[in-house]
């Protein structure tokens, strides 16, 4: 099935628009939620993992799901480029790609520093940060994002930027909220890497026209900061 070619975005598109505020904003109540149930019920790991499995599934898939629907008027599974024809690109683009980047990341960092990689215990955390996470931030960013930006008027290197601008930024409230950048600057340090990173997920979506390519991707990535955080 072939997408309706681009269209300017105008006030009919308001949802492009105002999602990433949306996002960002709901985002930041989640946290105090969860700060508030952690205070009241003094939750163990495992509940606040799943809690924020929960949240993610509610406050990134769902509406991007929605909106895909409602106002893109588009098949879901299309939209996304997940279709059955889009899987073997996929495949090729994200384990290339990764294996690229755990090379250059390795032999580039961690080998010259004599770092060895840790235990890893499999678990509900471990089964966020490797599965989860990489596929829910994905099919909300380059997934929803991304491509209806594109399908909006918007070139691919502009809307990848502002794809991956959001990205790093919903990783600044966790941070925050968890006290773990004391400055400005070493916040913005921090953020650095992970824009990076977005900027290659979208890419390697682009290139192989499949969403599969950066949820692969983004689970390799995940996979290897566990062993080598």
């Amino acid at each position: 099935m072939s997408s309706p070619p681009p269209r300017s975005l105008n006030s009919s598109r308001i949802h492009v628009i105002a999602w990433p505020g949306l996002l960002f904003g709901s985002w930041i109540l989640a946290w105090f939620l969860c700060l508030f149930l952690r205070g009241r019920f003094h939750w163990s790991s495992s509940t606040d993992t799943i809690y924020w499995i929960a949240m993610k599934a509610i406050l990134w898939v769902l509406p991007a799901l929605l909106a895909i629907r409602l106002f893109e008027q588009a098949d879901v599974i299309e939209f996304l480029d997940l279709s059955a024809s889009r899987l073997r690109p996929g495949l090729i683009w994200g384990l290339g790609v990764g294996a690229v980047l755990v090379a250059i990341t390795y032999l580039g960092r961690h080998l010259p520093a004599g770092a060895h990689p840790r235990e890893v215990t499999f678990s509900l955390v471990f089964v966020n940060a490797v599965i989860v996470a990489p596929l829910v931030e994905e099919i909300a960013m380059r997934g929803f994002f991304l491509k209806a930006l594109e399908r909006n008027g918007m070139s691919f290197w502009p809307a990848n930027l502002w794809t991956t601008l959001l990205f790093a930024a919903m990783h600044v409230p966790g941070w925050l909220f968890n006290g773990r950048f004391p400055s400005t600057t070493v916040l913005v340090q921090a953020m650095i890497p992970i824009a990076g990173l977005g900027l290659l997920f979208g890419w390697t979506k682009h290139r192989a026209g499949s969403l599969y390519a950066a949820i692969i991707l983004h689970v390799i990535n995940n996979l290897y900061s566990a062993f080598f955080p």
